[in-house]
């Protein structure tokens, strides 16, 4: 039994070949080596903090020297105009490659500190038993932000006001508040962790937004 359909034979159909254009990165008409994309001097084209380019982008290269891409971390290789140079940058699709735990080790010591004067102010925390001891979570700002403390963390012992070393403890938390500089109450320090948060997701939005517009420029073919 035959197929259902149109039929077509050999003489109707062709081949047609695509026009594809292809971008070469050339120096006073020559083509550039990987030898001399090398020897471009590697400079950041995006500031970790602002996140704001300090030139033009011309491209990206497929090349990945000095085996960076055993590194683990996804990266670009960006060619860009500084005045009237050229220098190459690579470009992490994650922040923490370049920042590190920045953020996150703000958004945790701010979290600790509103805990302690929470504490303090004798608010009752709402605690879950783990199997290496306790963590208490909040959503704040749309993040989720937990700690974990065992039994021996002064904000898990100066909730027992029966306690005999009670006062003890909270008089470590005081004087963490201090070493911490932390803001002089609950309320205070609950908006500067609400600020932190909120920047932290603004920075986050910046890279990606970068980040992929970056991964679309032209890729620019060098010879080998």
């Amino acid at each position: 039994m035959t197929g259902i359909g149109r039929r077509i034979t050999v003489h109707e159909a062709q081949v047609k070949t695509a026009q594809v254009t292809i971008k070469t990165l050339t120096i006073a008409g020559r083509q550039v080596t990987l030898a001399v994309f090398r020897q471009l001097q590697e400079e950041p084209l995006v500031d970790p903090n602002s996140v704001t380019l300090a030139g033009i982008p011309w491209g990206v290269v497929n090349y990945h020297p000095d085996k960076c891409a055993d590194s683990g971390w996804s990266h670009l290789h960006v060619v860009w105009q500084k005045g009237e140079e050229l220098r190459r940058a690579s470009v992490y699709q994650k922040r923490r490659a370049v920042l590190g735990v920045k953020f996150e080790d703000a958004i945790n010591s701010h979290y600790r500190a509103w805990l302690t004067h929470l504490v303090l102010e004798g608010h009752s925390l709402d605690f879950e038993v783990q199997a290496y001891g306790f963590t208490v979570a909040h959503t704040i700002a749309g993040l989720r932000v937990s700690l974990g403390v065992d039994s021996g963390d002064p904000i898990w012992r100066a909730r027992d006001a029966g306690s005999s070393q009670h006062e003890w403890y909270r008089d470590k938390l005081r004087k963490w508040l201090d070493q911490h500089k932390a803001a002089g109450d609950s309320v205070r320090e609950r908006n500067l962790l609400e600020a932190i948060i909120r920047e932290s997701q603004e920075h986050q939005r910046k890279w990606d937004a970068t980040y992929n517009s970056l991964a679309g420029l032209d890729q620019l073919f060098i010879a080998a």
